[in-house]
């Protein structure tokens, strides 16, 4: 099988910007009774997307995270209404949205504004902020396992949403000043990746703005990227001059070469095993189905 598989080219991609014109503005309905849940990230920004997105006949509901994540409080305007998280286990976060949901409506879209760090230092050098970066990562994996049916009833009534926002540097990581953020907060576009590949009917993308856009121009970015009718894209930039941009792949080859210690396809026979966590819905079932078409091999699925 090994020298069957010698002369196979291997893909290797490397990511470039793509630039992108401004997104169409597609005429939406929204889920009827429905409301957006948009996460605090302590500053204005959050004040003028909760404004816009009312403008736009959406109900919202602001989620809080602890002070210990986010110092400040957003001072929202009348009629929006605040739920506060004192923790960011499962165990205090699945009450709040069953809370949100009986008290408010049923949630059909979740927008989440990745909190700035509030002092570069304390993200780059501190264990403690690079722990605060991934409770909040985890938090946002733990409210879309919650919010999964939601969210793709409410799509079967309108537009429904999940879309995440960072602050790296308007260029989704690629820009000349690299050492900004921790980047954990990057698995924010590996979810919102997933999560469109897995939830056929919602609208998912992640969007990177550069933190130096004003909140009231950046609540406009996102709204914009809320109405656009391009499902083939799932994550975009926006510069300081507001250039569109996405992430692309230009494929060169590789020789093929055999796996980490000497190891090959070639040891892999219908007798092997693979444990694979994750369960077996999703990307995880695509990759098993592959494998097993190859190779025919026996899998425990894990999850």
């Amino acid at each position: 099988m090994f020298e069957e598989r010698q002369n196979i080219n291997i893909q290797q991609h490397q990511v470039k910007l793509k630039p992108l014109p401004a997104p169409d503005c597609l005429d939406l309905t929204w889920p009827v009774d429905h409301v957006c849940l948009l996460t605090d990230d302590g500053t204005p920004t959050t004040i003028a997307l909760a404004k816009g997105l009312v403008e736009n006949n959406w109900k919202v509901v602001v989620l809080n995270f602890p002070t210990s994540i986010v110092t400040k409080r957003s001072a929202l305007p009348a009629g929006i209404n605040q739920v506060v998280l004192t923790d960011l286990s499962e165990a205090h976060l699945k009450p709040q949205l069953a809370t949100i949901a009986n008290n408010y409506g049923a949630i059909g879209a979740f927008i989440h504004l990745n909190p700035l760090s509030q002092d570069v230092q304390d993200v780059k050098d501190n264990i403690l902020g690079r722990e605060s970066e991934k409770s909040v990562l985890k938090s946002v994996f733990l409210i879309a396992k919650h919010l999964k049916k939601s969210l793709n009833e409410a799509a079967r009534h309108g537009r429904s949403c999940f879309i995440t926002v960072t602050r790296f540097d308007g260029e989704l990581g690629l820009g000349q000043n690299q050492s900004l953020q921790n980047p954990v907060s990057g698995g924010l576009f590996g979810l919102t990746k997933t999560l469109n590949m897995e939830w056929e009917r919602v609208f998912c993308r992640a969007i990177d703005l550069n933190p130096e856009l004003g909140a009231e121009k950046a609540a406009q970015l996102i709204i914009a990227e809320l109405h656009d009718p391009n499902l083939l894209i799932t994550e975009v930039g926006y510069n300081l001059q507001q250039e569109r941009t996405t992430l692309v792949g230009e494929t060169n080859s590789l020789p093929f070469s055999p796996g980490l210690g000497g190891k090959h396809s070639s040891e892999l026979s219908s007798d092997s095993v693979f444990l694979v966590s994750g369960g077996g819905r999703g990307i995880t079932a695509q990759c098993v189905i592959k494998l097993a078409k190859a190779f025919q091999c026996k899998f425990i699925l894990l999850g």
